[in-house]
C-alpha cells in the first residue's frame, strides 16, 4: 500500500514543479505578463547557452568575444552573462564582429534564443537554438536551426552601469 502512495506523491511534486515553470519571452511581446525582465530567471540563464553554443560551433571560442543583448537589457544582466561564460564583453564598436542575442522565449522546461552571429564569410545571419532541461540540471541544446539569409546585425545596445548613488531617471524639466 506504501508504493501507491510513493507514487502520487512523486507525481504531485513533479506537476508542481512543472507548473512553476515560468513562461517568458524577452524583449516582452505586447501579448506576455507584464512582469517579464531581463533579470529574471531563466532569461540571464538562456542568453548565456545561447553565446555559448554559437560561440563553440562558430566562434574562435576565445574568452574575448563580443555580444550584444536586445535594447534595454540592464547592464547587471551582461555582468551575469559575462561571469557565467567566463568571458567575452558587451558590443561598444559596431564594427568589431559579435553574437546579437534579438529574443529569448521560456515555456516550462524549453527555451528558445534568436541569435544573429557573424557567418565563416563574414556574413550575419541568424538562428534559433532551442534548449530543454529536466526538473533537475543544466539546460541542453536540443536543436540548433540556422536561417540561411543575410541579416544586418543590431547597433551596440549596452546601457553603462550607473555609478552608485546616482539617480536611475532623470528629473522632469
Amino acid at each position: 500500500m506504501k508504493m501507491p502512495r510513493m507514487l502520487l506523491c512523486l507525481l504531485s511534486t513533479s506537476i508542481f514543479c512543472a507548473a512553476c515553470a515560468p513562461w517568458a519571452s524577452y524583449p516582452p511581446v505586447e501579448t506576455t505578463a507584464k512582469f517579464t525582465k531581463a533579470t529574471y530567471e531563466p532569461i540571464p540563464t538562456l542568453m548565456t547557452e545561447g553565446i555559448r553554443c554559437m560561440n563553440e560551433r562558430y566562434g574562435e571560442k576565445s574568452g574575448d568575444f563580443a555580444f550584444n543583448l536586445p535594447a534595454g537589457t540592464p547592464a547587471k544582466v551582461y555582468d551575469t552573462v559575462i561571469q557565467r561564460l567566463g568571458g567575452g564583453h558587451p558590443l561598444s564598436n559596431p564594427a568589431e564582429p559579435a553574437y546579437h542575442i534579438t529574443q529569448v522565449r521560456s515555456r516550462d522546461l524549453d527555451g528558445e534564443v534568436d541569435v544573429i552571429f557573424p557567418g565563416a564569410d563574414g556574413v550575419y545571419q541568424s538562428a534559433t537554438i532551442k534548449l530543454h532541461k529536466e526538473l533537475v540540471g543544466p539546460y541542453q541544446v536540443t536543436d540548433v536551426r540556422i536561417w540561411h539569409f543575410p541579416v544586418q546585425p543590431p547597433a551596440p545596445n549596452y546601457p553603462p552601469p550607473m555609478p552608485e548613488g546616482e539617480p536611475q531617471t532623470k528629473p522632469a524639466s
